[in-house]
């Protein structure tokens, strides 16, 4: 699957999960990683939380970013805030307040709690 199509699958679960609430195709294609809006870098995998943010998994960003109700866009783990957090993270699950990320080229999973930020390898 080409990150085309990747990053139009994951501004569709983002524009259903009600994230971004116009359906205006320059702020679909904003989720989408062009425009003036949030840049995603090869989304691989999208989880949602009890609140109703949405996580997506960034595998070339190194990073998750979490879309909240408002379609507001935030780094929450990895990217520049900590950029040896990952190699590749190519999955994500959320369950019980925890995220589990598939950390792949560090042969890992990093468990996240979703409240306090704190991780660690599991």
């Amino acid at each position: 699957m080409s990150n085309r199509n990747i990053q139009g699958i994951v501004a569709a679960l983002v524009l259903l999960a009600g994230a971004v609430t116009s359906t205006a195709a320059p702020r679909v294609e904003c989720v989408a990683g062009c425009g003036q809006g949030p840049k995603l870098v090869e989304p691989f995998g999208v989880a949602a939380d009890a609140d109703g943010n949405w996580y997506i998994c960034e595998y070339k960003g190194q990073r998750i970013t979490r879309a909240d109700g408002k379609g507001n866009f935030t780094v929450f783990a990895g990217g520049e805030r900590d950029p040896k957090a990952f190699n590749d993270p190519h999955g994500l699950f959320i369950a019980r307040g925890r995220m589990y990320v598939a950390d792949t080229l560090n042969h890992r999973v990093v468990r996240i709690d979703l409240k306090t930020g704190q991780s660690r390898v599991v």
